[in-house]
């Protein structure tokens, strides 16, 4: 007795992201030697739009490659015909729910990496900004170029501390006193 025929939503789980993925980069569908369909007639996998399908679906339902020709025909958009056990309609619905599930996944990746990446990117422009600081204080430091670098770096860091001292306090101030 052939196995019943998975609805879409069970075939969107058994179609795994590296089972379609396999199906997009094989172009020598290797698997098609193991499939049953091959010595049958293809006036039964290729019916009428309003033909019946049963006996390809039954022919479907015990291939051992039902999952490499479906992911086969999800991935190329296959028009016409059953594969995999389902008609062009139930591939698409299939697609849609494949391209749900993947954009789902991206979202969260991407929430997930947004996370870490907000901190990261406070970071950057604080960085970012004491380099110009820095920058300016060496102008402001040695306008002519004529000091040494240890001589202007040591100015630098004199002249940064002094106005980290200066934005501290005023932050003090804005604060108000510590009860």
């Amino acid at each position: 007795m052939p196995k019943p025929r998975p609805k879409p939503t069970e075939t969107a789980v058994m179609l795994s992201p590296q089972l379609l993925a396999e199906a997009r980069s094989d172009t020598a569908r290797k698997w098609t030697v193991q499939a049953l369909c091959v010595g049958a007639d293809p006036e039964i996998f290729f019916p009428p739009s309003d033909g019946p399908a049963a006996e390809a679906r039954r022919i479907c339902a015990m291939c051992p490659v039902n999952g490499q020709c479906l992911a086969y025909a999800v991935t190329a958009g296959e028009p016409h015909g059953i594969w995999g056990g389902l008609d062009p309609y139930q591939r698409e619905n299939l697609r849609r729910q494949i391209q749900r599930r993947e954009q789902r996944s991206l979202r969260a990746r991407i929430a997930a990496n947004a996370r870490w990446s907000r901190p990261m990117a406070r970071v950057d422009q604080a960085v970012a900004a004491r380099a110009a600081i820095l920058g300016r204080l060496e102008l402001q430091v040695d306008p002519a170029g004529s000091l040494t670098p240890g001589e202007r770096a040591a100015l630098v860091r004199s002249a940064g501390r002094r106005l980290s001292a200066q934005l501290n306090a005023a932050r003090a101030r804005k604060r108000g006193p510590v009860t």
